[in-house]
């Protein structure tokens, strides 16, 4: 039930984020912080669970927290570097995916992330045809906290169902 409980905190933070880079194109530092917090606090909660009530996992502890850590750095991979070289990507994105990549672990991430960029590319190439059809001029950026939104909301429903 607690899984559940901070799953939906989680996608409610992002949510929160996606609208305010939709609204202003700028996260705020607070939202990222949040959802770093509550990575941690999902983090916490289970080695507490283990290491206190010795609760039986259905996984091994050692390689759930090597996941987390390959979900961060992943994260950081693939977003800091765009960041760096051309700053395509935006500060705020960077540390949602980074916070999002901690929460979700590496092979989650990874997919949220996957479906975060195609989500994105199916939205860009349709974005230059309506552009192309109308002759009329958009943004110049496109925000990405919503298209995360769209790649972790994914990967929690498909891990809740399976």
């Amino acid at each position: 039930m607690v899984y559940i409980i901070l799953d939906l905190i989680f996608l409610i933070l992002i949510m929160q984020c996606a609208f305010w880079d939709i609204k202003k194109k700028i996260i705020p530092n607070k939202k990222s912080l949040a959802i770093f917090l509550i990575a941690l606090v999902k983090i916490v909660y289970i080695a507490v669970h283990y290491l206190f009530f010795n609760e039986t996992l259905s996984f091994d502890i050692t390689e759930y927290f090597y996941s987390r850590l390959g979900g961060f750095f992943i994260a950081l991979l693939l977003f800091g570097i765009p960041y760096m070289i051309k700053q395509s990507v935006g500060a705020g994105d960077l540390k949602i995916a980074c916070s999002s990549g901690l929460f979700l672990g590496f092979s989650s991430a990874l997919t949220a992330f996957f479906t975060a960029f195609l989500s994105c590319a199916a939205y860009a190439i349709i974005l230059q045809i309506y552009v192309k059809i109308t002759k009329k001029a958009t943004a110049k950026t496109v925000p990405f906290a919503p298209f995360l939104l769209i790649g972790s909301a994914y990967v929690l429903i498909k891990n809740f169902f399976l």
